[in-house]
């Protein structure tokens, strides 16, 4: 490994990012969570942000209070994505293969995940920043 990862955690459901906090401590890992609220503190945070800070992976709720799926659609969000090189990971508790398949249609999400989070999913996002495609 030899670094610690910038993991960001965007869902507006508190318990999921106590949790996501809780799941990296116990991962194993050396990853350094970063959690958000809302959709202004992650804009906030990426209009005023220093480089080195600029997160490795992020997992994102795709319903964030329903903003979820207007950031995805967002050409600011899709650029700071790809320029930065993030491994962005939609996350949702929904079942509906509609969204499943629209999140997939946008090329800079690298992957659809159900909740809820898991260790193993920390721990895979991580390897795969690791050993890149």
């Amino acid at each position: 490994m030899g670094f610690t990862m910038n993991y960001w955690f965007i869902d507006d459901d508190e318990i999921c990012l106590f949790l996501a906090e809780k799941l990296c401590e116990n991962a194993n890992v050396d990853v350094k969570a970063r959690l958000f609220n809302s959709v202004d503190s992650l804009y906030e945070a990426i209009n005023g942000m220093d480089t080195s800070c600029v997160p490795d992976v992020i997992f994102m709720d795709l319903y964030l209070g329903n903003e979820g799926k207007t950031v995805l659609k967002r050409k600011d969000f899709a650029r700071f994505i790809t320029e930065n090189k993030i491994r962005l990971y939609v996350i949702s508790a929904s079942i509906s293969d509609k969204d499943q398949e629209w999140v997939k249609s946008f090329s800079y999400v690298h992957e659809f995940l159900y909740k809820p989070l898991t260790v193993r999913m920390i721990r895979e996002a991580q390897n795969t920043q690791d050993n890149p495609v």
